[in-house]
């Protein structure tokens, strides 16, 4: 003779009746899509920061902005700082120095 195992909760080890992971997971899910649909809602700022200029006055000055289809070389600027030319930036720093934080590359 075969024990019969009824479906559904089952007591735990502790003796708790333990329910399906099927509800768990869905109520997770939805509680996830949930504080995600939160976030994208009302962290989205739908106006501008206090004191910036609003869009009606951005807009034409962008429109004033000069775009170039390639990067304009300029004379004396090297980012490499290698052989013999001079390093425009100046000379590479050390982080080697007793401020909090110091010394992580």
């Amino acid at each position: 003779m075969t024990d019969h195992v009824p479906a559904g909760p089952r007591p735990g080890a502790s003796g708790r009746v333990v329910p399906p992971v099927g509800p768990r997971a869905l109520g997770l899910t939805l509680a996830i899509v949930a504080a995600i649909c939160g976030v994208m809602w009302w962290g989205d700022p739908r106006a501008s920061a206090p004191g910036s200029p609003g869009q009606d006055l951005v807009e034409p000055l962008l429109e004033r902005v000069d775009v170039v289809p390639e990067r304009v070389t300029v004379p004396g600027y090297e980012r490499a700082c290698s052989g013999a030319s001079a390093c425009v930036f100046g000379p590479a720093w050390s982080d080697a120095t007793g401020a909090p934080g110091s010394g992580n590359g």
